[in-house]
């Protein structure tokens, strides 16, 4: 069956669960899933950020407009998103640090939060939504991540080094 065929066999409902699984994360490790439109791109965002298709972790970079504007990078791993708030964002050059103040681990339902949080709350303020997608696990320590991202925006491989408490600094790779 080509792709074709699978997006009509999917959207008349004859994919079982698992056949849908594997279409998705086929159009995903072929950097297609994006291409998606309508109701097929509204599905594959759903498995993607919804965990029904659990074959990569996701990653989603947020830009939050709370006290002062920064950059909410969140990897999940262990159950939750790790996350750091990233001042300038992530960086998009090699050699270039960016620092990276870990945060209080979210719920993986907050993955694809766009919108406003109110007034008065922890976070307050417009969170966008600026990627999400899935990721390598290279390396995970204490000290050490090194994470290749697929995403929309963010494409390649990143590392992150604990410097102090929760201060990390943040670097791409060369591609």
């Amino acid at each position: 069956m080509d792709r074709v065929d699978k997006i009509m066999a999917y959207e008349g409902g004859d994919m079982s669960g698992t056949e849908v699984c594997e279409f998705f994360q086929e159009m995903i490790n072929d950097g297609l899933v994006w291409q998606l439109q309508g109701s097929y791109g509204r599905a594959a965002h759903h498995l993607i950020t919804s965990g029904g298709c659990t074959a990569a972790p996701r990653f989603s970079v947020q830009r939050h407009h709370a006290r002062s504007l920064h950059y909410d990078f969140r990897l999940e791993h262990g159950g939750v998103l790790v996350s750091w708030a990233v001042p300038k964002g992530l960086p998009d050059k090699p050699k270039e640090n960016r620092l990276g103040v870990h945060v209080a681990d979210h719920e993986l339902s907050y993955i694809d939060f766009d919108g406003e949080i109110p007034e008065g709350e922890y976070g307050a303020g417009r969170v966008e939504l600026v990627d999400i997608g899935w990721f390598e696990l290279i390396k995970w320590s204490d000290k050490h991540i090194k994470v290749t991202l697929h995403g929309k925006e963010f494409n390649g491989t990143w590392s992150l080094r604990n410097t102090k408490g929760k201060n990390w600094i943040i670097r791409v790779s060369k591609p």
